[in-house]
C-alpha cells in the first residue's frame, strides 16, 4: 500500500504539472469555445499519447470541449453530469470512474483554466490506475527478489556458523564436561 501511495503521489504531481502547463495556454485561457480549439487538439493528442492518458478540456459550464480519445473537438459539446469542481476542495486529484464516465478506475487530475481572475474551464487528465498497479507489481517483484536473496544469504551464514563454529564448540563443551566428570 505504501508503494502504491507513493506511485500515486508521484504520478499525480507529474500529471498536475502537465495539466497546469496546458491550462496556461493562451488559446484556452481566452477562447474556450469548441470552434477555436482545433489549433491545440493535435498538441493535446500527442501529449495524451506520450503520457498514455486521456485529456479533457471542459468549459465553465462543464461541457466537454475536447476529449483526446475522440477524433476531433466537439462541435456540440456534451455536458459532464455531476461534475462539481468545488467538491474537490483543495485536492487536485481523485481516483475512481470520474462520475461514471469510465469503466475502470482512473487517476483524474484537474487544473483550472483561468483568465482575469475568472475560471474559464478545466483541464482534466485521466491516467489509468492499471498502469500504476503494474508499476507497483514491478517494484514489489524487485523487493521480493531482494528479500529472497537476503534470506538465502542469511541461511548460508547460519549454516556456515553451525558447521564451523557451533558444532566444534559443542564438541569442546562435551569434552570439558567429560573431563570435569573425571573421564
Amino acid at each position: 500500500k505504501m508503494v502504491e501511495n507513493k506511485l500515486i503521489q508521484q504520478k499525480s504531481e507529474a500529471i498536475y504539472q502537465e495539466a497546469v502547463s496546458v491550462a496556461s495556454n493562451n488559446t484556452l485561457r481566452y477562447q474556450t469555445s469548441a470552434t477555436n480549439l482545433d489549433s491545440i487538439f493535435e498538441h493535446l493528442k500527442s501529449l495524451s499519447a506520450y503520457q498514455e492518458s486521456e485529456i479533457w478540456i471542459l468549459n465553465s459550464q462543464n461541457e466537454l470541449l475536447i476529449d483526446t480519445n475522440k477524433p476531433a473537438p466537439f462541435v456540440s459539446p456534451k455536458k459532464v453530469k455531476q461534475f462539481d469542481p468545488v467538491a474537490w476542495g483543495s485536492s487536485y486529484y481523485r481516483i475512481g470512474k470520474f462520475y461514471g464516465n469510465f469503466q475502470k478506475n482512473m487517476l483524474s487530475v484537474i487544473a483550472p483554466i483561468t483568465a482575469n481572475m475568472n475560471v474559464k474551464g478545466y483541464v482534466i487528465i485521466h491516467f489509468p490506475m492499471e498502469q500504476i498497479y503494474q508499476d507497483r507489481e514491478e517494484i514489489l517483484l524487485v523487493m521480493y527478489v531482494a528479500f529472497l536473496v537476503f534470506f538465502l544469504l542469511m541461511l548460508l551464514i547460519l549454516i556456515f556458523f553451525t558447521f564451523n563454529i557451533y558444532r566444534p564448540l559443542q564438541k569442546i563443551v562435551t569434552g570439558v564436561d567429560e573431563f570435569a566428570l573425571g573421564h
